[in-house]
């Protein structure tokens, strides 16, 4: 199958295309206000900047460690 064959409707035409990339959509959307308005609304409710830097800490902590676990794995196991 050459290139030609498989680009002949747009892609925004394809239904699973456009479920993903809606879905992807509203998943970065509700990321993006969360990692912004909890920092807000734990500062608001406790007024401790301790408080709201070690939430900032803790969100970021899981991808410091599962990420180089992860890693690690990924770059022993057989690809095929």
């Amino acid at each position: 199958m050459s290139a030609s064959q498989i680009i002949d409707e747009p892609l925004w035409k394809d239904r699973s295309f456009a479920l993903f990339l809606g879905g992807r959509t509203v998943s970065l959307l509700g990321t993006a206000i969360t990692g912004v308005v909890l920092p807000i609304l734990v500062y608001r409710l406790t007024a401790s900047a301790l408080l709201t830097s070690l939430l900032a800490t803790l969100e970021v902590l899981p991808y410091f460690l599962f990420g180089l676990f992860a890693g690690e794995i990924a770059d022993r196991v057989n690809r095929r």
